[in-house]
């Protein structure tokens, strides 16, 4: 008697759980949930990518199904063909809306490619967009990079984060790096003779990027003092040569 009751009791709690499992289905996809509305939030007041491009890449079934039966993961995928997009994060609103949270690359640099074609590139040495040579923006210019061009690109930004974080930045203006085969890397600066009269100068750093780089730099740093106070213009600068610092100046060496 008492198995028989227990039986019963089991059956009756697998149908309730049978008929909630289906009522939860049927509430999941009736129009309660249908997805009704796509947000799209992003950190910057003029983003690089207009919502309405955003929107039609990810191609949400507005109005058709619900909430629930969205594939997140393909919309991402599709959001992140955009090369201005770095992330993206897309979370279901109960009841009718789609959130997504896009963050864009922030470029640091631009990069000349072959056939003259400039991108951006960011910190972590990623090349995306293209910019038109009637507006290109005020940052360091990365040139001759094409061969191995990622490891040579991150060196390069290395130079300029620690120009910009060293005295150099407020004394001079770092405008140019370039690699030559030959030479290595080359950086185009400027500093100032007297007040508002800037000279270019080329600086060598040599082919390696290491860790003798601040010490390169803090003894260009007393370079610029001392030709600045002279009101001295150099044509070219090696900090290349051991701890010694090579100038040649307009009228000699």
């Amino acid at each position: 008697m008492s198995l028989t009751k227990n039986l019963v009791k089991t059956a009756f709690f697998l149908a309730g759980v049978a008929g909630l499992g289906v009522g939860l289905r049927q509430s999941l996809n009736s129009n309660l949930f249908l997805l009704q509305r796509v947000e799209v939030r992003t950190h910057r007041s003029n983003p690089p990518v207009n919502t309405q491009t955003i929107l039609h890449l990810a191609s949400v079934p507005v109005g058709k199904v619900s909430l629930f039966a969205v594939q997140l993961k393909d919309i991402e995928k599709r959001i992140l063909t955009l090369d201005w997009v770095r992330d993206v994060r897309i979370e279901r609103n109960l009841p009718h809306t789609l959130l997504m949270t896009v963050n864009f690359r922030e470029p640091v640099a631009i990069v000349q490619l072959p056939k003259g074609i400039l991108a951006y590139t960011d910190n972590e040495g990623t090349i995306f967009g293209r910019i038109h040579l009637n507006e290109i923006p005020d940052l360091p210019f990365l040139a001759g990079m094409s061969s191995d061009r990622r490891e040579r690109i991150l060196n390069a930004l290395r130079v300029v984060r620690h120009w910009d974080n060293s005295l150099l930045n407020p004394l001079s203006n770092l405008s140019t790096i370039h690699w030559d085969t030959e030479k290595g890397y080359r950086v185009l600066a400027s500093y100032d003779l007297s007040k508002n009269n800037p000279v270019r100068t080329m600086i060598d750093l040599g082919h390696e990027i290491d860790e003798t780089l601040d010490e390169k730099l803090q003894r260009l740093l007393e370079v610029f003092h001392y030709l600045s106070g002279k009101s001295i213009a150099a044509r070219q600068i090696w900090v290349d040569a051991g701890r010694k610092v090579v100038v040649k100046t307009a009228h000699g060496s």
